[in-house]
């Protein structure tokens, strides 16, 4: 009778495994212990196919305790062949095409092509309109388009002009500030409503990636529902030639992926479900048989790996009869840490090759030649120093293929990371650069500038966590902490292409009385932020950076309004005009590096800049009506990284963010008509 405590492996199978057929237990292997327990505690979930009915319906688990009557008869069968003997294909087809994709692991194969899919839909439907490319709207600021469709029909009405000209004499800002407000006005508006038809759809593409668990739950429960033997599985496995096999001498294991099938592609053996050009199957009978299919007409097969392998291919648990398989406990889930190598690896492959230079202009070709840098380990990594500086040195061989990493300074994890960040010998003077901060990758992880032989490089710092975790078990962690180096390494490739286009740019004195400069003292790191972030999205951790990234955004917004809110009542008081731009400044580069980190990894990982309101860093904005800004600057973001070459007024043309964040504040900054610099209005 079925409840609510469900299994995914049935216990008819499971009893293949016990200690003794007396006592109804067996060893239970997970990766952080092994314990003994009976057959009804394991491998089941509650409400894992469907709760009990209240009517005359059978529920999915009905059908599958229904159907156990008919499995428990084709294990009998199975059980009871001598070793050695052949097997009926349409009885060891109809048995693995059963356990198999009732299994827990098939939910996560649909998660994960499912949420590829909506996102790439979500991607292939965005696009800009024409009318926005006719009026200039596609450029940071006001521009020639701009001036001959839209701002000249400001001065041809008489009217119109008269009220700007006394809006600016009123307020006592130049008209040309005036008619930037205009154009991001106009810009805000149109790219919020360039396209309708995918505006529509986003809330649509929220709702299934934030449902994704459940519709991945709804569409399994779909399959069994539709059989609970799957037809194309036992057609395929019918095909083999099967035979009972001696299980390996200290016993067979029962993996929780049930079957194990040699992917000829791969050249390794995988969860049977998971694999593709398949030439041998595997499954445990019971610990001391082993049902056998190949393709080949020599059905010899070496087993004597079974019981690593299927260990490897376990996801989160296997049994067993006997207590003498603790050392295969470390194996759960190493199959699938190989692959995530592996995936690092191919993803190191491909993204950098298709994805770095689509949207960074570089030379031609790179010369990047060999070059040294330091792995430093200030304190408190005593253990697993050679096997952390392995796997920092396999991620910066790999990515120099793409990358230009010649001015990597050096790496350091130190326990004090603010201390370790003080004491970087940086080469120049910081008091006369807009450099002398560094640029920080999320908390715990930075990079800065550093002068060698007068040429620029970069030197990244890590918390030693960070190091603990290259080497840790904590999946999560892992793939947090190589995430955050490749986007290191993204920031040093970003330095070496700056010193390409505009040698020298980066470290030169800021002049107070170059205005454009100075603007864009706020708008350098938010550049480089946006690079990195997207580049190095989908190197793992997609999701809780999203998060982290997210949460970062709201505190910048939260703290630097009240930062400027606050400056300007004590301007009303000391009317210090220096402090007050002070302030607001940092406040300003500040909030426009968060944003840009989040809108570079959500385009990274495709998805849609325009924030849902829903959201929390979503509603944040919208609470302060920057949403049409956050489109506008996604835009802006975006089509810099994609010009074929840049100037220092594609640079200076960035500054209207920096203006736009503070005019709702009632503050303006403009250049003074003299060239003495900077301008600040607080009305």
């Amino acid at each position: 009778m079925s409840g609510r405590k469900q299994h995914y492996i049935p216990q008819l199978f499971l009893r293949g495994f016990l200690i003794c057929q007396q006592s109804g237990q067996t060893h239970v292997y997970r990766r952080d212990k092994m314990f003994i327990s009976k057959t009804d505690s394991v491998a089941a979930q509650r409400d894992f196919y469907s709760k009990p009915a209240n009517d005359a319906n059978k529920t999915l688990d009905d059908k599958l305790t229904d159907y156990e009557g008919r499995l428990g008869e084709l294990l009998r069968i199975l059980r009871e062949k001598n070793v050695g003997t052949d097997v009926e294909a349409s009885i060891a087809a109809e048995v693995i095409a059963h356990l198999t994709p009732r299994s827990k692991s098939l939910r996560s194969i649909f998660g994960h092509g499912t949420q590829k899919l909506i996102s790439g839909l979500a991607d292939v439907i965005s696009d800009k309109t024409l009318m926005i490319s006719l009026l200039g709207l596609d450029e940071p600021t006001t521009n020639k388009k701009w001036s001959e469709h839209i701002a000249s029909s400001f001065n041809r009405n008489p009217e119109i002009a008269k009220s700007l000209g006394g809006v600016s004499e009123e307020i006592g800002i130049p008209k040309d500030s005036i008619e930037r407000m205009l154009f991001m006005s106009a810009k805000e508006s149109f790219l919020g409503d360039a396209n309708p038809f995918y505006f529509q759809l986003q809330p649509l593409f929220t709702q299934l990636l934030t449902g994704i668990e459940d519709a991945i739950s709804y569409g399994h429960k779909k399959v069994l529902n539709n059989g609970v033997v799957v037809e194309a599985r036992k057609q395929s496995l019918e095909s083999l030639l099967w035979r009972i096999f001696p299980a390996p001498q200290e016993g067979a294991i029962m993996p929780d992926c049930i079957a194990i099938g040699f992917d000829e592609e791969e050249g390794v053996y995988l969860p049977y479900i998971m694999a593709s050009s398949i030439s041998t199957v595997i499954m445990p009978l019971t610990s001391e048989k082993l049902l056998v299919g190949v393709r080949a007409s020599n059905i010899n097969v070496d087993l004597s790996g079974f019981n690593d392998d299927a260990s490897e291919c376990s996801d989160e648990l296997f049994i067993a009869a006997s207590s003498a398989h603790e050392y295969l406990r470390k194996n759960i889930g190493g199959r699938w840490k190989n692959r995530m190598d592996n995936l690092v690896h191919d993803t190191l492959d491909t993204l950098c090759e298709h994805k770095a230079y689509d949207n960074l202009n570089v030379p031609e070709s790179i010369s990047c030649p060999s070059f040294s840098y330091q792995i430093t380990f200030n304190d408190g990594l005593s253990d697993d120093i050679e096997n952390i500086n392995e796997i920092v040195q396999g991620v910066v061989a790999k990515l120099s293929q793409w990358l230009d990493l010649s001015r990597l300074d050096g790496i350091t994890y130190a326990s004090n990371f603010e201390k370790a960040l003080e004491d970087i010998e940086r080469g120049f003077d910081g008091n006369e650069t807009p450099e002398s901060e560094a640029d920080y990758l999320a908390q715990g992880g930075a990079a800065l500038l550093v002068k060698r032989n007068g040429i620029i490089k970069v030197r990244i710092v890590f918390h030693q966590d960070y190091a603990h975790a290259l080497a840790g078990e904590d999946l999560q962690n892992r793939e947090v902490a190589i995430h955050l180096l490749v986007s290191s390494l993204f920031i040093v490739h970003t330095i070496n292409h700056f010193e390409y286009v505009l040698p020298e740019f980066l470290l030169e004195p800021v002049m107070m009385n170059n205005h454009p400069a100075v603007m864009h003292c706020a708008m350098r790191k938010a550049l480089r932020a946006y690079y990195y972030a997207f580049a190095s999205a989908e190197f793992g951790a997609e999701g809780l950076l999203e998060q982290e990234f997210s949460h970062y955004v709201i505190r910048a917004l939260d703290s630097n309004f009240f930062k400027i809110v606050s400056a300007k009542e004590e301007h009303k008081i000391d009317n210090n005009h220096s402090k007050l731009f002070r302030t607001v400044h940092a406040a300003v580069a500040d909030i426009l590096i968060a944003m840009a980190r989040l809108i570079g990894h959500l385009q990274g990982i495709i998805k849609s800049p325009l924030l849902n309101s829903d959201t929390d860093v979503g509603a944040a904005i919208a609470a302060r009506e920057l949403a049409g800004w956050v489109d506008v600057f996604a835009h802006d973001l975006e089509r810099f990284w994609k010009q074929p070459s840049w100037t220092r007024e594609d640079l200076y043309a960035l500054n209207v963010h920096v203006e736009r964040l503070l005019w709702p504040h009632g503050i303006f900054l403009f250049s003074s008509d003299n060239e003495q610099g900077t301008m600040i209005l607080s009305v």
